[in-house]
């Protein structure tokens, strides 16, 4: 996701630049408890946090830490979709946010609903 259409699945070879940041990108999906650092990033494409910044929003058309806030929420949305979802707090944890309410603040921010709004969105999708 956020990546050209294609860009890893579908045959379309990957520019240079882009095979460059597979590795950050990697990185910020995996998020985990523990975020990575826009220099962590940067580490993992050998330029300078500057340089990374730069470069991935001329890629992206965002700069890094919204396309990180971006991908948390995404991971957030598909784990809502789960038969038995976890509860806000170990989502939080599960997902990078600091916790329950840190997770719901940005949910509404990026999603524009609650993550219960969104859930109960998707229970009415499939139950019509």
């Amino acid at each position: 996701h956020f990546l050209p259409d294609g860009a890893l699945a579908g045959g379309r070879a990957l520019s240079a630049d882009w095979k460059r940041f597979l590795p950050a990108l990697h990185r910020m999906r995996e998020v985990g408890e523990t975020p990575p650092t826009v220099a962590e990033l940067a580490r993992l494409t050998g330029m300078t946090r500057g340089q990374f910044s730069v470069r991935f929003h001329d890629l992206t058309g965002m700069p890094p830490v919204t396309y990180l806030v971006k991908s948390k929420v995404e991971r957030v949305k598909a784990r809502l979709c789960s038969p038995e979802p976890p509860r806000l707090e170990a989502l939080a944890r599960e997902c990078g946010f600091h916790d329950a309410f840190h997770l719901s603040k940005t949910f509404k921010r990026v999603a524009w609903v609650s993550p219960k709004t969104y859930r109960l969105g998707l229970q009415k999708t499939v139950m019509a």
